[in-house]
């Protein structure tokens, strides 16, 4: 009966559990010892954050949908060569969309007009493009955009639901993500129902974004006059609106 046999015989009753059991402590050391912990504490400390930042790399920004995100960047490019090779000339006469000035945090101004959209005669695939087109070049920085609704027209003006839809699908989140603020010119309740129209689409921070101007001069404390260029109608609904006002009140 040597020391052989008795290592032997303790294992063995370790394993039956009889004998002395390994206190936790040992067990911890045991494993802090072996190969396979050490290979695994060499890893990051927090591998998911690699992937996450590799996500957001991709311009995915919420982690996990780097795949989307891969996806929509594909089929934004595919649009901006066709937007890039086609004759869009019919429905850039329309003027609805256009890069004005600057406001006074120095961004980028885009000034869309309701009343010039032909939603009910416009193709809507070269609509998109033109969209395209006009902003591309200046969306990776923060801008802003003037919608101008004035002399809107809901059964000719409003966007086919179909046409917000692709708009939200093939745009890239430099689109979303870079816009700062939203200016809303003379907005009226058919203006608020088609914002309210959107909310399928944008962001709850999407919101805080929103400005409503319910006169030119309001517009003005936020970018210079001769920063915005806007449609001569503008300025002639708005004297009509207040002509309408006061007539009102003098009855």
């Amino acid at each position: 009966y040597d020391e052989e046999d008795e290592e032997q015989r303790q294992h063995e009753e370790a394993v039956n559990g009889r004998g002395p059991q390994p206190t936790e402590a040992r067990v911890v050391e045991q494993l802090a010892e072996s190969e396979s912990f050490q290979a695994f504490s060499s890893m990051s400390s927090a591998p998911d954050a690699t992937r996450l930042a590799a996500s957001r790399d991709a311009g995915a920004g919420y982690g996990w949908a780097a795949p989307a995100a891969q996806s929509n960047d594909q089929t934004y490019e595919k649009y901006l060569r066709r937007a890039l090779a086609v004759d869009l000339s019919s429905v850039a006469r329309h003027n609805f969309l256009y890069r004005s000035g600057v406001d006074h945090a120095g961004r980028a101004v885009f000034v869309l007009v309701g009343q010039n959209f032909p939603a009910r005669d416009v193709d809507n695939d070269k609509a998109l493009l033109h969209v395209i087109n006009v902003m591309d070049s200046s969306v990776h920085l923060p801008y802003a955009l003037v919608y101008v609704h004035s002399n809107f027209s809901v059964a000719f003006n409003q966007p086919l639901p179909q046409f917000m839809q692709q708009v939200y699908e093939v745009l890239d989140r430099r689109y979303k993500k870079n816009i700062k603020q939203l200016y809303v010119l003379h907005p009226s309740i058919s203006s608020r129902t088609l914002l309210l129209g959107l909310r399928a689409f944008l962001s709850p921070k999407f919101w805080s974004k929103v400005v409503p101007c319910e006169t030119l001069s309001e517009l003005y404390t936020h970018m210079r006059s001769e920063q915005v260029v806007l449609p001569d109608v503008v300025s002639e609904y708005e004297k009509e609106q207040q002509t309408s006002l006061m007539n009102f009140f003098y009855w």
